[in-house]
This record gives C-alpha cells, sequence and structure tokens, in this order.
C-alpha cells in the first residue's frame, strides 16, 4: 500500500494532489509505527533468538522512520524548507549523504 502511494506521489501532476497523497502515504506509515509499537509491546524477549532479533530490528528502524517523518512534514505538508544534513536518504545507509552544490543547501 505504501509503495503504491509512493509511486502515485512520484507521478502526480500538481501540488495539491501531490499533497493529499503525501498524507496519505504519512498517515500510512504513522499507522504502520504505531502497529510495530503495539506488536512490540505484546511479543516479550522471551520469544527466543528470533523475537530478539525482532525487537533489535524495530528499535533500529523506528527512530529513523520518525527521522523521515518529521522533514517530510515541514517540507512538504507545511512548506518549510528543511536542511540536507536534516534528511535520512536511506533506511538501509546511515552514511549516504545528499549531494548538493553548496555547504549549507536547504532542500
Amino acid at each position: 500500500m505504501a509503495k503504491k502511494r509512493a509511486w502515485t506521489i512520484q507521478y502526480s501532476r500538481g501540488r495539491p494532489k501531490r499533497i493529499k497523497r503525501y498524507r496519505e502515504l504519512l498517515r500510512i506509515t504513522r499507522h504502520t509505527l504505531d502497529y510495530l509499537k503495539q506488536t512490540a509491546e505484546k511479543l516479550p524477549l522471551a520469544a527466543g533468538p528470533a523475537g530478539e532479533l525482532w525487537q533489535a530490528m524495530v528499535g533500529h528502524y523506528r527512530p529513523l522512520v520518525a527521522q523521515i517523518i518529521a522533514p517530510t512534514e515541514r517540507r512538504v505538508l507545511h512548506g518549510k524548507a528543511v536542511h540536507a544534513n536534516e534528511k535520512l536518504v536511506s533506511l538501509f545507509s546511515s552514511r549516504m549523504p545528499i549531494s548538493s552544490s553548496r555547504p549549507s543547501a536547504v532542500c
């Protein structure tokens, strides 16, 4: 569902349509984070190595997803500029910089 929303954002024409689709994607993402939180609270660490691994992965990715949501809301919904160093480019590579032509680029 989220992948489809991201695709429609990429190919939508006009700011109003894009903002509407971003709102939908942000809603879905928040719902998924809430679901993850509820599941993490219900899944005890005593579930064995698989449960511990899952808990560790959730603990790693939840803050990263939150780090993506905040600048997206500021940039898309509120029309504010977001500095490149505040953006998270990839969930899977923490060292991937945003290339810019200016030292203090705002994207």
